[in-house]
């Protein structure tokens, strides 16, 4: 039984080397990644200079307009109690994203949006707030990928790896180009100016297509 569920010998195994395959890209990814470098937001200053940034980006995106965030600040309620993951650049903030970890008897950013149980429950981390500035952005996306990268540590660091998010239609194809796939869980719902879904991690084609696509580019890039 692997997170709740049962599965034949032949599942858990390829699930294991699923994770085992995640986990070598992730720790190589992140070293890809430098002059950023990605830690998580420890003291309030540092979060409040997340929330700013993600306050910045959101408006600059059009997701919503400097009147919806009166402070300057983008966050809410599950900020509370969720990890920041962030990537600098000397002292400056150029990507962070969010990870909400499941409490007994609280629903997940995901399961609130779309009126959704995803499964299994207790056991499934949620994604979300992912932002990369346009300075830092670009056709290799390898500030992104060293955020997604670190995101994957620190959630399987606490011994999760199954993933839900809410993303648009352009968000799904990116994380495809990266070699991240998820599954849809939801049909489209409008949410931050967007059309968006539910989706959820999928572990074997993610390890799949990252070795296809990764771990031949770090060979082909290593020393650049």
């Amino acid at each position: 039984m692997i997170d709740g569920f049962s599965y034949t010998t032949g599942e858990a195994y390829e699930i294991s080397r699923a994770l085992t395959t995640l986990d070598a890209v992730a720790a190589q990814a992140v070293r890809w990644a430098p002059p950023v470098q990605f830690r998580l937001a420890q003291s309030a200053p540092e979060r409040e200079a997340v929330y700013r940034q993600r306050c910045r980006v959101v408006i600059e995106e059009g997701w919503g307009t400097a009147t919806d965030f009166p402070d300057g600040l983008e966050r809410d309620a599950y900020d509370e109690r969720a990890v920041q993951v962030v990537g600098w650049h000397d002292n400056k903030i150029v990507a962070s994203g969010r990870i909400v970890f499941p409490i007994p008897g609280h629903v997940l950013p995901t399961e609130e949006t779309f009126g959704l149980e995803i499964e299994p429950r207790g056991q499934v981390a949620d994604w979300g707030r992912t932002i990369v500035i346009k300075e830092y952005s670009n056709v290799s996306h390898r500030v992104l990928t060293g955020l997604l990268a670190q995101s994957w540590i620190e959630t399987r660091r606490r011994g999760y790896f199954n993933i839900c998010a809410t993303f648009s239609e352009g968000m799904t194809r990116l994380y495809r180009r990266i070699g991240v796939h998820f599954t849809s869980l939801s049909p489209p719902r409008r949410y931050w100016r967007e059309d968006r879904i539910a989706v959820r991690l999928d572990v074997l084609a993610s390890a799949e297509a990252l070795t296809e696509r990764w771990a031949i580019k770090a060979s082909e890039t290593e020393g650049s």
